[in-house]
């Protein structure tokens, strides 16, 4: 199918829509509505989403490059074995949504909603985070090596076995992160110790 390139769609609905299989390229869909749509195996290249819904959408398989979801929204949508290539995802919400099998490589995931997902094992590196919810998430043998954390909201996620060194972790809230078994940096033990209020010479 010929790949769509560069149009524009702006408070459109295509609720029940399906589109599977299809690329867009160099895109923008301000508003649109998408429930239930069908993006399966689809491909989207420097494509911006803007205040859309994918609501109980389904994106199985369907691979993003570049492109940018802002403030869109993932409820109930089924993401399974999705790949994010250095997407902007600022401010989208994901509750409920099928994130079994995802694959993050860079990218921008701040002010997401994602707590209580689980990210076991997926490899996590270089993707900011910042004042992200990820409460109750499983990030246990993730490795979340120079991710940023700043702010991130990590409470009651699991950890054990993943890799935060070099990550940023200003401003989270180290006292109730348990970090057994978790691979920390010389900078992140001092920030740990001083949380716990340790006085530390260095």
């Amino acid at each position: 199918m010929t790949p769509e390139i560069e149009r524009e769609w702006v408070e459109e609905s295509f609720e029940e829509t399906d589109w599977a299989n299809r690329e867009f390229v160099g895109c923008r869909f301000i508003g649109c509505r998408f429930q239930g749509a069908d993006w399966r195996e689809t491909v989207t290249q420097r494509c911006v989403f803007d205040r859309c819904d994918f609501r109980y959408a389904k994106l199985n398989g369907s691979q993003h490059r570049g492109s940018a979801f802002l403030n869109c929204r993932f409820s109930f949508a089924n993401l399974y074995v999705t790949r994010w290539v250095d997407c902007k995802m600022t401010g989208s919400t994901f509750e409920e949504a099928n994130l079994t099998g995802i694959a993050l490589s860079g990218g921008d995931w701040s002010y997401t909603l994602l707590r209580h997902h689980s990210f076991k094992g997926c490899d996590l590196q270089e993707v900011s985070f910042q004042d992200a919810d990820l409460y109750q998430c499983d990030l246990r043998d993730a490795d979340l090596r120079n991710a940023n954390l700043t702010h991130a909201l990590l409470n009651g996620a699991q950890l054990k076995g993943a890799d935060l060194r070099g990550a940023e972790l200003e401003g989270t809230d180290l006292v109730h992160l348990n970090l057994a078994d978790v691979r920390i940096d010389m900078f992140q033990a001092i920030l740990f110790a001083r949380a716990h209020g340790l006085k530390v010479d260095v």
